[in-house]
Order: structure tokens, then sequence, then C-alpha cells
């Protein structure tokens, strides 16, 4: 298969190797193992690549395989990867090996070591047997509120990282990787857990880190993060003249030194010309004058690089004689990297999304010194504290759509998730080379399949690759394009940014203030209700970009960490939408379900994505804890409430998700049980909509029929795209029928659907058709009926949002607006409209009947 690099024309004239870590999905069969592979370049030479086994198909093939590699930048774009049974053998070299008190790592040029315990979580790192970095630690601020007198108080405090458990996660031959994980320590306080991956790469000059922090139940209104970041000590030796520090602005780099050789009498030296460009200046006959001159020059020691939002960053300096700071150069957004060095080298600091996950920093103390500090800081201590209260004291069920009337509108248990690194030379780079490495941790070239194939694996979903063939599906595309595209400058127009709500977008639209609806209870963040990751990742699969990929990624790091709990007693769930991420007192199954999630996972092999999944695998046993259907009916003995849709379905998602990814028997019967459970109710699919579940058991209980939890709430939430999931890994003709039945039926009219069910279902429980297309056009090619197959298309063909109107506005600002625009309604129109081009694109009306159908 051929593969195609993201990120790819954005840089030139590179010659360095690119470490690359992808996923590639495969047809059920065709191979036996991740290994057996090659990965060739244009000129039929193999490349060295490691492999592993991400999911295997029922028959025990391999589903999904994750491979890295380090590839000649040039060769990216000339790459395939093929079916062998003698593949390239990997060069036998020790990356990590263990130690008493901890780990040492010899990647190429690169050493680290890695202690086990204590306060750091790097003790050195050196390249080409310079010692650069002598420590990292990860750091806390917090800051204590208190009302004195009437008055306001505050007390800020700082604590260090305690690390309680190392563990190697990966230890290949050309990507390894460590995980740590611990507690912050303030004032002899554990609080504020964090979980800590360190990956390096043979013969890379740099180490990469993802940190995840979780809000604990320590962190209350009166006590809250007012930093949280790491800390590097570097060793860089030199004349203070030589100190050199240059910061990655919005497409180049601002250069200073610590020392300037600038003085009243110099103004135009070479040797000044030189310093600012970050060279080495050696004393000599010519520039000694010059030199004496500028030792009588300020010294700035400290330096920062500040951004508080997503419009204007600024750098900062000081003396560190007194407290006061400087602005040197002001901007919009900059791109997250700070490169300090000496004599001896430098090393580069570097932050993924860094304006976009505002307010954050990198920070620079005593510059001028042989031993320096860096503090990168993913919240930066220059913002004002966390305030993760809920906007109100009170719940508005009625009146702005929010959940249950019960406020659990808690933080505890939230995380986050940032990315930085740390890349080292011992020589001056040019600022060609720093801006290959800063782009290369701020984007994840990613390797990626054609469209066609990812369909034909049947791996990825239900939906087609493009044809724009059919004069309407031609239509079709461009809608869905213009959805994609409406919503990307969505996120830009709206400022939609920020450490706990980049990643998410809004929910519905307010035509009268020309806003969405951001202060509406449950009409604000959209989290993931009706399964915008599902849209955003099937249509990236569908037609793979660099601003798609961006998006969809950024969604699933926001929603597997903000919108999902990880510990507490909300632990596996998520929270339904609203003004805050984590303000509904919905805390549902549906909303943290692996199948939201594992596409990211299964195409880029990110193993923080991975565990965030691998957590809400058994949360149908603590389904009785917080019973979805609690408002409507009680429970019974040890039978909890739930819907076949959303509920049942999240649990599907799970348990095919550990079926496929470990191959566990106990959760392909969890699966088979309660579809047999759903055979033998009186009208399968469409009995209940509520049954009983035994969580000991695993068990769904036929409860009655025309229970309430109408049926558009079975299938919005990403049941049909779980359930077509199923037939491609069970091949079960009686599953099918089930599923086209459903599909079927969702369009009969009020009488047929009663005479069906001894009038126990009526058209009232049947809203939304749109969201129904899917499965009806599933219905469809099951029985080869056109009849069916019309209906869909002339269902999404007449939606508004096939021909989505945008108009500019002149309000509080110029504006481009979709009046009456519903996430909700496009994610579920794109997705539709993706499963039945797949379905019945053979059933496209032709292009005249379309537009008379719209008039």
């Amino acid at each position: 298969m051929k593969l195609y690099p993201l990120f790819y024309d954005t840089l030139t004239d590179v010659q360095e190797a690119i470490p690359i870590t992808w996923g590639v999905p495969w047809k059920k069969g065709d191979l036996k193992d991740s290994s057996d592979v090659v990965l060739e370049n244009d000129k039929d030479q193999q490349l060295e690549i490691q492999s592993k086994n991400l999911a295997f198909w029922p028959d025990g093939s391999v589903k999904w395989s994750k491979y890295s590699a380090n590839i000649p930048y040039q060769s990216l774009k000339d790459l395939t990867l093929t079916i062998q049974n003698t593949p390239l053998e990997l060069k036998k070299s020790t990356f990590i090996t263990e130690e008493s008190n901890g780990w040492q790592v010899r990647a190429g040029s690169l050493t680290c070591f890695i202690p086990k315990n204590g306060e750091d979580w790097i003790q050195h790192i050196s390249i080409d047997q310079v010692k650069l970095i002598e420590k990292g630690t990860l750091i806390l601020a917090l800051e204590e509120q208190h009302q004195i007198n009437g008055g306001n108080w505050t007390r800020q405090k700082v604590g260090y990282s305690k690390i309680n458990d190392v563990s190697i996660e990966e230890n290949g031959q050309l990507k390894s990787m460590i995980k740590l994980s611990g507690v912050h320590q303030v004032d002899g306080k554990e609080i504020v857990p964090f979980i800590l991956r360190v990956y390096f790469y043979h013969e890379q000059r740099f180490v990469r880190y993802v940190h995840t922090f979780y809000i604990d139940e320590h962190l209350t209104d009166k006590l809250r993060i007012k930093g949280i970041g790491t800390k590097f000590s570097s060793v860089l030796t030199g004349k203070t003249y030589n100190k050199h520090i240059s910061v990655a602005t919005e497409t180049g780099w601002y250069n200073e030194a610590s020392q300037l050789l600038l003085s009243r009498k110099y103004r135009r030296h070479q040797s000044y010309a030189a310093q600012i460009n970050g060279k080495v200046v050696k004393e000599n006959k010519e520039n000694q004058e010059v030199i004496n001159q500028a030792t009588k020059n300020a010294i700035w020691d400290h330096y920062q690089l500040l951004q508080l939002n997503e419009n204007q960053y600024q750098v900062l300096k000081s003396t560190g004689r007194t407290s006061r700071y400087i602005r040197t150069i002001i901007g919009d957004r900059a791109r997250g990297g700070v490169f300090i060095s000496g004599e001896n080298g430098g090393v580069l600091f570097s932050l993924k999304d860094f304006w976009q996950k505002h307010p954050s920093s990198i920070n620079v103390k005593n510059l001028s010194k042989d031993k320096n500090d860096c503090l990168v800081w993913f919240w930066s201590n220059q913002a004002n504290a966390m305030n993760l209260e809920h906007y109100t004291d009170q719940t508005h069920v009625e009146s702005a759509y929010e959940g249950f009337d019960e406020l659990r509108a808690t933080a505890t248990g939230i995380a986050n998730t940032s990315e930085g690194a740390i890349s080292l030379f011992t020589e001056q780079p040019t600022n060609k080379e720093l801006d290959f490495y800063l782009h290369m941790h701020q984007n994840y070239h990613l390797l990626h399949c054609d469209p066609e194939y990812y369909e034909e694996t049947k791996a990825c979903g239900s939906f087609s690759a493009p044809k724009w063939e059919h004069p309407v599906e031609v239509k079709l595309e461009k809608a869905l394009d213009n959805a994609i595209t409406f919503y990307l400058n969505e996120i830009e127009q709206r400022n939609w940014y920020g450490f706990w709500d980049y990643g998410d977008i809004m929910h519905s639209y307010d035509t009268v203030r020309h806003q969405w609806l951001y202060d509406v209870g449950g009409y604000a963040w959209q989290n993931t209700e009706l399964v915008p990751n599902l849209w955003l990742w099937f249509s990236f699969m569908r037609k793979p970009s660099e601003q798609l990929f961006t998006v969809a990624e950024a969604m699933t790091r926001h929603t597997s960490e903000v919108d999902q709990y990880h510990l507490g007693k909300y632990q596996g769930f998520g929270s339904r939408h609203n003004v805050n991420h984590w303000g509904c007192g919905c805390k549902e199954a549906r909303i943290s379900m692996a199948s939201l999630h594992k596409y990211y996972y299964y195409l880029t092999g990110d193993e923080r994505v991975e565990e965030t999944i691998h957590e809400v695998k058994d949360i149908d046993q603590k389904i009785d804890e917080l019973p979805p259907m609690r408002e409507f009916y009680d429970k019974k003995g040890e039978l909890t409430p739930i819907r076949v849709g959303p509920d049942w379905a999240a649990f599907l998602s799970n348990w095919i998700y550990q079926w496929e990814k470990n191959q566990s028997t106990n959760y392909q019967r969890y699966i088979q049980n309660t579809i047999k459970d759903v055979q033998d109710a009186p009208y399968q699919l469409l009995s209940g909509p509520v049954f009983y579940y035994q969580k000991d058991n695993r068990k769904l209980i036929h409860m009655e029929d025309g229970t309430l939890g109408d049926y558009h709430m079975v299938i919005a939430f990403g049941a049909p795209q779980i359930w077509l999931e199923l037939d491609t890994m069970l091949e079960d003709e009686t599953w099918r029928k089930m599923v086209a039945d459903f599909g079927a039926f969702y369009h009969l009219t009020d009488e047929e659907m009663k005479e069906r069910t001894n009038g126990k279902l009526q058209k009232s429980m049947f809203a939304w058709p749109m969201f129904a297309t899917g499965l009806t056009a599933y219905a469809a090619w099951y029985y080869q009926d056109e009849s069916l197959a019309a209906k869909a298309w002339e269902i999404l063909l007449k939606d508004p949002l096939f021909d989505l109107k945008i108009q500019e506005i002149d309000s509080w600002k110029t504006i481009l607006e979709s009046e009456n625009i519903s996430t909700n309604g496009m994610s579920q129109w794109c997705i539709n409209v993706m499963m039945c081009l797949k379905l019945i694109r053979n059933h496209l009306p032709n292009s005249e009947v379309q537009e008379s159908d719209k008039q």
C-alpha cells in the first residue's frame, strides 16, 4: 500500500530523518502479525521498522497494527508498506537498561538517565557526550484564597514532583518510552496526581514527553492551581555575552543575548551582529575593545515568553537585580519554542499547542550563569489561578436544556494532557534547523493510507471513499466539505481556544445575539453529544488533510481528558454538554465510550488515549450507581433500567474494543449474550427502548415495550456505527436482520407501526428521522429495497444542511454565520450521508429530481 505524509510540504530543504509512528488497518485474514511487512522508499530500499499489533479480527488476523520508523524527510512522499514474510531485521542495539537506581537510555548519540524515585523525572541528558540537561522536575504552584476582615488575601506556595512508579511501556530498537507516575508534594502534602510518558527515538537528538495531571479532591474553591509545568536545569557554559536566547515568533526567531555587544561607542560592530545571530564570539584584537565596553552593560538574566490569550504574546526580560521585567516584543501567536545556548551547545524547549492552550509560558532564569533553569508552564503561573467552579449554584433544567435536576458540577476527576520536547545541540543550529525540530514537535507527522484502502479494510467504520461520479454525489461531497470548513472557520472566528476548552465546539447558535449559546446550560459546549468525534475521524479517513487531523486530534485530546472522569466517584463516566464541560448533572457512559477515541489511538498508537479507553472497559459495572433513567424508572432490586441506546450501545463499544484489542473471550461473550437477550425480546432492537440491566450477569431483561426514552435517543449517539461494526465482526445473519428491521421500521406510518406491534409503538416515539437514514440505508441494502433507499436520500437531500447558507452580518463585529446551525444536526447529517454513500450510492436520485424536490 502507498503511504502519504501529513505536514510534509510545510518544510523544505530538510535532510534529517524524522521519527514517525502511525497505524494501519488490515482486511480480515490478510496479516498474521504486524511484523510481516516491509517499508520501502522510492528506490526500493527497505527501511528499518518497529511494529506492534493493536487489534485483531475474530479469526485472529491483525485488524490494526502500529509502526515506528526513522525516515529521511525527503523520502516521506514515496513510501510503500507491503506484506512480506521476510522483513528487514532491525539492528541489535541496547536502548534502555535498568540499573539499581534508575533507567539508563542510550538512543544513539543521546543519553539520558531517569531515576526510579525521588523528585526528578530526569537526572541528566547528554548529546555527543556533552551534558546539557542535569535535572528535570515537575512543578506545581498553588494559590490559597482567604477572606480576612472583608478583604481578599492570597498566599502562593510551590511544590515539586514525587515519583512513585517508573516502568518501561515500550522498549523497541527504534523507539522506546518510559512511564512515570506520582504526585506533587506541596508543604509535605501529596496533591494533584500525574502521569508522565517520556519518549526516545534511536539516533535522534530530542526527548519528547506527554504530561497528564488530574484534578483531585484536595483542590477546592479556596485552593487552586496557580501554575503547573516542568522545570529543567541546563548546563550552558561560556562568557556572558555568548549566552543566547532565541524565541519562536509567528514565523521567525527573535534573538537576544544575556549581555549585548552593543555600547554607546560600538553600535554596529560585526561582533554584535554575529552575537545576535547566535554565533559564539571569540575575543581577539579586533573586538577586544568592543567586549571591554560591553562588559559594562546590563546583564539580562531572566526571560519570559508569555501567551495569556490566543491573540497576544509578549517576550519580557529582567536583569534580576530588581523584580522589574521590561517588554521586548509583542505579537499574536507564538509557536511555543525557546532556544538557549552557550559556548558548549544549546537546548530547544518546545510546548505543543502553545497559543491554542493558553495561558502558557516558557521562562528562562539565570541565562548568564553556567547553570540556568527553563520552566515550561502548561498553565502559566503569570495567569490567574485556575477557577474550576461551576458557573452557578443551581440547575436550569427546563429553561436551559440541562440534564437532571441534580448539581453534580464537579471538576474532581477530570484531567488535562500537555506535550513538550527538549532538543539538544552541541553546535549552533540554523534557524531552518530550529524550525524543523519545532515543527516536528508542534505537529503530528502521521503517515496515512488511501481513503479507498481505509474503506476496503472494513476496520475503520461504515463510510465510503469519495468517488465524485454522480452529480448529486458531487453536491453531497461539497456539502460535507462545507460543513468541515464552516467549523474550522468557527473555531477561529469564535476563538474556541484555551487550556480547558481547546478541542471542543459549541452546541447551538443564537441568531439574535449572533453568538453561540455559550452561557445557556446544555446549549453551550458540545462535549461528545451526537458523536462529533466520529464525524471528524470518518471525515479524515475519507479525505485526509492536515487541518482536519489537527481539529480531530484536539477534540480527541479534550473529550478523552476534560469531558471524562478518571478518578473519584464518577470515574469512567463522562459529562453531558454544558456551560462548564463538567457542569451537567448527567454523568453517562455514552460520553466516554471507546468508539469516540479509538480511531485516534489506532491511527497514531497514542498510549495516553489508549489508557483513557481502558478506563471505561467495565463502566457497565457502575451503572447502578448512576442509573441513566432514574428520573423515570426506579431500580428493581439488582435490576437497573437502561436504554438500548445510548447505554447498551456504549457498553458494546467498550466491549468491542476489548475484544478486538486483547482478543478477550469474556468481552466477546458479553456482546453475544446481550445480543441474544435483545433477540429474545418481542420486537428485538425495537423493544423497550428501556431494558433492565443485571450487571453481575451482564444481562438485559425485557421490561416492556413503549417505555419512555424515545427511539432517536437509541440511534443519535453512535449506536448505528457500533451495530454496523458488529456486523463486520460477527457476520451473524440474525444480527444483520435485527439491525435492518430497525432501520426499515423507523420510517413506517403511525398506523403501520401500531399494527406491527399491537399498538405498543407509534410514530411519536420515532423523532428526527434524519438520524436514522444510515440505518435505513442499511435496511435498503439488506433487503435490496429501492423505496427505502429513496426515502433515505429524500430526507437527507431536503435537509437544510445539504445547502448550508452562510451570510455576513455586521453586529458586534463583522461575522459570518449560518442561522439555526446545530452541531447535533450537522454531526448526524454528515455521518449519515457518509453511511448512505457507502450503502446506497447506486440509488442516488438524478440531479433534476433533486432540484425539484428542493423547490
